[in-house]
């Protein structure tokens, strides 16, 4: 992102390929949505705060490759979501690939014994530009970004389920107090790309930065969200 920033006087690219062997990828199949949302938000706060501009909010998909070496990984701008972009994600083209190499005292040559090499390795990248660059623990990832919703009294709510409904409604995830919110006012939900916001037919509607919502919208970091006349802050830390 830094590198396609630089390339675009402060315009970063938004969408990337994170590719691996498919006995990697299914190695990682239960967490790998989890580690797509992730990545997502650890970008989006990346750009937010570098002060990146960008088109849309950070896509980031994990795709297979059965040509790459088990335990290592590329990363490619654009998204790898059909056999047309299958070129594209292994750096066939003008997309910039941050490319795996081997390891000092490795052989280049593709080991006759790849395919039965540990299940628990743990893919990594290497590059003249991105010597350190290394694929976090799952634990690490799961832990390393947390969005909550700041209200005005400062009281600070994270968003630990996928669905999050703030109403006056006793029964909702959060409660808000007021009577220009409706019982169940709104609901957050945590998507593909990130947190989105909706609003479940409320009497004074949801707006995001004072624009209505229509239909469910995704979130950036520090956007306010006005339930009725309460402003929410959107947090992603």
């Amino acid at each position: 992102m830094d590198e396609s920033a630089r390339d675009g006087d402060g315009a970063a690219a938004s969408e990337y390929t994170v590719t691996m062997h498919p006995r990697d990828v299914a190695a990682w199949k239960d967490v790998a949505r989890d580690i797509e949302r992730e990545l997502c938000e650890a970008g989006n706060l990346h750009a937010e705060r570098e002060g990146y501009r960008m088109s849309s909010p950070v896509r980031v998909v994990l795709h297979e490759d059965e040509h790459l070496r088990r335990g290592r990984f590329e990363v490619s701008i654009g998204l790898a979501d059909s056999a047309a972009r299958h070129d594209s994600a292994r750096g066939i083209s003008a997309d910039r690939v941050v490319r795996t190499e081997d390891r000092p005292g490795e052989s280049a040559e593709r080991p006759k014994d790849a395919d039965t090499a540990d299940e628990s390795v743990t893919p990594t990248a290497t590059s003249a530009s991105m010597a350190t660059l290394t694929t976090p623990s799952v634990a690490s990832v799961a832990t390393s970004v947390t969005c909550a919703l700041v209200l005005p009294d400062g009281s600070r709510h994270v968003l630990e389920t996928e669905r999050v409904t703030v109403g006056r409604q006793s029964t909702c995830s959060i409660v808000i107090k007021d009577t220009n919110v409706s019982r169940e006012h709104a609901q957050f939900r945590r998507g593909r790309d990130g947190w989105t916001v909706r609003d479940l037919g409320s009497t004074n509607g949801t707006k995001i930065n004072g624009v209505r919502v229509e239909g469910e919208q995704l979130l950036a970091n520090g956007d306010v969200v006005l339930v009725g006349s309460i402003p929410v802050r959107f947090e992603i830390a």
